[in-house]
């Protein structure tokens, strides 16, 4: 066997012959990049003791001059079509090289030359593919050499699989010219941008809102959609993977397996890592359907014309006050008065849109003049009204 299949045997675990071509052009993508040296440098003191960057450099050299000399006769070694249906069993024993193929896809490689590449290339979503290698080879090192209770290989599968949606994701947001995105998912800190991501998913329930999956027209397949009205936003993501409506479900628990993988805690550590103040789950407890509601609203003041961002109008949105017209007239009410005014003050804007909604749908059964909404008597009641007027005063 050559040497340099074996360092790279050793450097993901175990990898099979199929598709390894897609998976060698993202490594030599990384190797341009400063940034990532150090990890794959950490990866290889345990996968490949004693073997320096530089050497692991020309092994990746020598594997894709290799499988590119052999590609005519088998073309199985590159992967020309996103991997769906019973296709992704192939790499279902390594997860880790789901990451590097979403890689591969997201940033086009097949079609794009990679000095135009690197040009576009955000380093911190590809350490997410690196990290998670990593902490896996760090995680089994654990459980190798303590006595406790290890992951089973469905752990890294499943969380694999969430992962490869986040690497979908992003570089197509980090593509987009918009500070909204950059501000909350490519913030400046060190928390990674994959966890950065779940958090704001799940603790932002606008956020949450914007992410479905959407069946192309076209082609028939499923894609991604990000769609944000206020933002202006809408543009589609091609999975690496096969998705599912489902996909943006259960975004906590992903959170979870992720901080277990990042903080080596192995399987007994379920619930640790949980979102303490999930507004999404909260949501539906504290913010009721109002079915109807019949009193009119007022508003204290309209939005400031010179408002320019989003961020600004719905905080002003939040803020203000709304009052019900039919417990208390405010016209000479003093602006100070907080007080006086408190228990008439809807509490939040949710239950303000709810109320709006409610009201005009009274609105229209009245101007309609529906069945349901007559105000005029029954018949018998016209009738026993009748019977008792005096026929002789007509």
């Amino acid at each position: 066997m050559r040497k340099s299949n074996q360092i790279l045997q050793d450097f993901f675990g175990k990898i099979n012959d199929n598709y390894i071509l897609n998976v060698l052009y993202v490594l030599q993508l990384m190797l341009n990049i400063a940034g990532h040296k150090k990890r794959l440098q950490e990866i290889l003191d345990i996968s490949n003791p004693n073997t320096p960057l530089d050497e692991f450099t020309t092994a990746i050299r020598q594997e894709i001059q290799y499988y590119e000399s052999n590609l005519e006769e088998n073309p199985d070694y590159l992967m020309e079509e996103i991997v769906t249906g019973k296709k992704i069993n192939v790499i279902k024993d390594t997860p880790v090289i789901w990451c590097f193929l979403a890689l591969y896809w997201s940033y086009n490689l097949k079609n794009k030359d990679q000095a135009v590449i690197i040009e576009i290339y955000n380093p911190q979503i590809g350490d997410m593919a690196l990290k998670f290698l990593l902490f896996i080879l760090r995680m089994k090192q654990k459980g190798a050499h303590m006595a406790c209770v290890e992951h089973k290989s469905s752990f890294y599968e499943d969380l694999s699989a969430r992962l490869v949606r986040i690497i979908d994701i992003l570089p197509v947001m980090n593509a987009q010219t918009s500070k909204h995105l950059e501000e909350l998912y490519f913030p400046n800190s060190q928390t990674g941008l994959a966890l950065n991501f779940l958090k704001v998913q799940v603790e932002n329930p606008w956020e949450e809102r914007t992410l479905s999956v959407k069946i192309n027209s076209k082609t028939g397949k499923n894609v991604i959609q990000y769609k944000h009205d206020n933002e202006n936003l809408n543009f589609i993501i091609r999975p690496s993977r096969m998705t599912k409506d489902g996909a943006f479900k259960d975004l906590d628990k992903t959170y979870n397996q992720l901080m277990q993988l990042f903080n080596l805690d192995l399987a007994n550590s379920t619930k640790k890592y949980g979102f303490k103040n999930k507004r999404k789950g909260s949501m539906t407890k504290i913010l009721p359907l109002i079915e109807e509601f019949e009193e009119e609203l007022i508003y204290e003041d309209d939005l400031d014309p010179e408002i320019i961002t989003s961020e600004d109008q719905i905080e002003q949105t939040t803020k203000r006050k709304v009052y019900r017209r039919d417990l208390k007239d405010f016209s000479e009410t003093d602006e100070n008065s907080e007080e006086e005014v408190k228990e008439y003050v809807v509490p939040n804007s949710y239950k303000q849109h709810k109320q709006n909604i409610a009201f005009s749908s009274k609105l229209s059964k009245e101007r309609l003049l529906l069945k349901s909404d007559y105000d005029i008597p029954v018949t018998e009641h016209l009738k026993a009204f009748i019977s008792t007027l005096n026929t002789e005063d007509n």
